[in-house]
Order: C-alpha cells, then sequence, then structure tokens
C-alpha cells in the first residue's frame, strides 16, 4: 500500500540589498492581500458561499501575478488558516514548476533560483545546494512547492530563508512479508548502537541458514576533543561580552565558534542517516528485505551519559536527540521495516550463551569465563540488538 508524506529541504539565500527591499515590498502587498482575501472569504461565507466560492471570490479581487491567482485557492486557503499567517516574518508560497515560473536554472556556471511573476527575481545559489536538490530528486523525489521567508537585512544584503517541499511516496511493509523473509533467509538486519562519547554503530547482519553473519560495521563521530576546544574559547569571549565588550574582529569569532560547534555535532548526524540510507538501498537492490533495529534509549539514558561540563552535556544532548525519529523516517520513505528493541544489558551480554561479560581493565573489550572469549563491546551490542529483533519478529 502506497502512501505519500512530505519532506523539507531548508537553506539561506543573500540578495542585493537593492534587490531585496524590492522583494520585501512584493512579499509585504502579499502578506496584505492575504489579510484582505481572510477578511472577505469571511464575509462572504456569511453571506451563503461555500469556502472554495468565497476564497476564489476573494482571490479574484485581491490577485498577483503568479502568486495570488485561483487556481491556487486551496494553497492559499492553507496559507490563511495557517500559522504562517500568524507568524510576524513575511512568509511567500508558491508553486514548484517550469509552469509556475518557479526553478532553479544554470547560467554563466552559476546557479539561480528563478520566481516570475510579480516577484520577478533571481537568487543565487550554491552549487552544492543545487546538487543536494538534484540528489533528492534522483531519489525519486518530487518537489511541489517553495516557500521563501524574510529573516532581516544586512548592510550590503538582504537574508532569506528558501523552502523546498518534496512529495515522497511511502511504501509499507507488512509483518508477514518480514516473517516470510525470514523463513526464505532474505532478512537482512541493520542494528543501531547510539553512544553519547563513542558514536553511532551500524551493523549490517543476513539471516543464512536461520543464523546470523555479520557483513560490516559502519561507524560515526562526533570529535569531542575539538567541540570541547571550541567550548572553552566560546566560554571566553562571552565572559570577555559581559565584562567589557567585544571587538568586532572577537565578536566574528565567535559567531563562527557558535556555528562550526552547530556543524561539528549536526554533521554526524547526518552521515549517519546517510550510511543507513546507503546500507538499506544497498540490501533492496539484492532483493532483501530490510530490518532496521534501534535500542530503546530514554531521557534518563542521555542523562547518564551527561557527566561532563556543562557545555560539552548540551553539546551530547544535542547529540543524542533526533535519531529514533530520523532513522524511522527514514524507514517509511525507503521501505524498511523499523522495531525498537529492549536495551538491557545489550553491550554486557554473551553473542554466544547470553550469560554477562566482565570487562576488561580499562577497555572497549569485554571477557566471557563461560565462552574463554572476548568481545569489543559495541559490536556485542550490534549483535544482540539484531537477535532480538528477529526474536521480537517471530513473536508478533
Amino acid at each position: 500500500m502506497k502512501k505519500e508524506v512530505y519532506v523539507s529541504f531548508k537553506f539561506r539565500v543573500k540578495i542585493p540589498r537593492e534587490e531585496a527591499e524590492r522583494v520585501y515590498r512584493v512579499m509585504r502587498k502579499y502578506r496584505e492581500n492575504m489579510k484582505k482575501i481572510r477578511v472577505l472569504a469571511k464575509y462572504l461565507m456569511r453571506q451563503g458561499y461555500s469556502g472554495r466560492e468565497a476564497v476564489i471570490a476573494a482571490i479574484q479581487r485581491y490577485r498577483m501575478k503568479n502568486l495570488i491567482n485561483s487556481t491556487r485557492w486551496n494553497l492559499i486557503r492553507a496559507y490563511i488558516v495557517s500559522k504562517m499567517f500568524r507568524a510576524d516574518t513575511l512568509i511567500l508560497l508558491n508553486r514548484y514548476g517550469y509552469r509556475y515560473s518557479c526553478y532553479f536554472m544554470e547560467r554563466d556556471s552559476r546557479v539561480f533560483l528563478r520566481i516570475g511573476g510579480e516577484l520577478d527575481v533571481l537568487i543565487p545559489i550554491k552549487k552544492t545546494i543545487y546538487r543536494a536538490i538534484k540528489k533528492r530528486e534522483s531519489w525519486g523525489w518530487k518537489p511541489v512547492e517553495l516557500v521563501l521567508k524574510f529573516l532581516n537585512f544586512t548592510k550590503r544584503n538582504g537574508l532569506f530563508e528558501v523552502i523546498v517541499v518534496f512529495k515522497v511516496s511511502v511504501k509499507k511493509i507488512s509483518i508477514e512479508d518480514i516473517r516470510e523473509a525470514l523463513r526464505s533467509s532474505r532478512l537482512s538486519l541493520i542494528s543501531v548502537d547510539i553512544n553519547a562519547i563513542h558514536g553511532a554503530y551500524f551493523g549490517l547482519f543476513r539471516v543464512q541458514d536461520s543464523e546470523l553473519k555479520l557483513i560490516g560495521v559502519r561507524k560515526t563521530n562526533v570529535n569531542w576533543r575539538l567541540v570541547e576546544y571550541h567550548l572553552k574559547r566560546k566560554a571566553e569571549l562571552q565572559s570577555k561580552l559581559k565584562k567589557k565588550g567585544l571587538s568586532s574582529r572577537e565578536f566574528r569569532e565567535l559567531r563562527q565558534l557558535e556555528r562550526r560547534i552547530k556543524n561539528l555535532v549536526q554533521c554526524p548526524k547526518r552521515r549517519g542517516i546517510n550510511i543507513l540510507r546507503e546500507l538499506i538501498r544497498k540490501e533492496e537492490r539484492l532483493g532483501r528485505t530490510v530490518v532496521v533495529a534501534i535500542e530503546d534509549l530514554g531521557k534518563e539514558d542521555v542523562e547518564e551519559m551527561c557527566n561532563h561540563s556543562s557545555s560539552v552535556n548540551r553539546a551530547i544532548s544535542w547529540f543524542m536527540q533526533g535519531w529514533r525519529k530520523r532513522i524511522e523516517f527514514l524507514c517509511r520513505i525507503e521501505g524498511a521495516y523499523f522495531t525498537v528493541v529492549d536495551k538491557k544489558y545489550s553491550s554486557k551480554q554473551c553473542p554466544r550463551c547470553k550469560k554477562k561479560m566482565k570487562k576488561i581493565g580499562h577497555t572497549r573489550w569485554l571477557y566471557c569465563s563461560n565462552c574463554n572469549r572476548s568481545y569489543h563491546r559495541d559490536l556485542v551490542a550490534l549483535y544482540n540488538l539484531a537477535r532480538r529483533a528477529v526474536e521480537r519478529i517471530q513473536k508478533i
């Protein structure tokens, strides 16, 4: 059974000041016309018009070229009843595509966002952003809408945020499909073990003759030493700012440090999601059914990991947030089965005899006295999560 969900891709752009002021005036006019449409539509509905007829009649009076017209009455109706209408900032909605004069284009080895009609602007964007959008289109994501949001003016430029909205098809996998794949040895499991300091591990297992076989392990992590160094310097600058102020150079450094810390924490999360997407697609190309298993981490577990300085603890908490939500959504759009398993003793239980193992010194290695074997605790966690996922599938 297929259905569709919507995914957004955000980025910021700079427009020269003079052109940005003209765009700002058009956006203000757009907002004012939307307010008038809202008031007039309410009045017409009290006169006996249906909701659709009232909105279309109001649009005919306050139309704007390629922005407000009767063919987009659904979009306009959604705007005037949404939070965007009540927002303090200026927000403009537009349909994406050549027929709506809203698309990305290349000219003289540069990339622009073209928005026609009354706005009539060419917005320069980075090639990396353009490649990221084209990459998503190659995945089968269809861009359908574009949102332009005004942020602020600087001396030379106007700063805007662009949000491209994609429509993505979703394929739902039933538990019967998973059981059939398990019986026919076509089941692949990807277990995800997330640790604040030691990073996120992704283990790929295949079910062969009712046994789990490890195919490979991938890892992503934050450079915590560099984060700690940047946080220390940021604290020094913030302390100086409160006491006697900063020079323009130091103020720029403070803003750069904030961006660097954010990127150092967020980029490994994006890298981890890309690793997971790559593993899922690789197995699906081989005709295998994929199950993604993640351990059940709560707020208390994250708080236990936060045993460092307050600034580092905030970065750790930031890194640990959102993994489950992102992985679950990725499984929905990639056609994989998502499951959450119990984390109890997942990194301490022997994968063979299931007895609790002992730690070897101050290392990440564990020793099982019953089997006379030593294991790396992160690999043990991956195997136990995958095994528990299979056991859970068999019980459902």
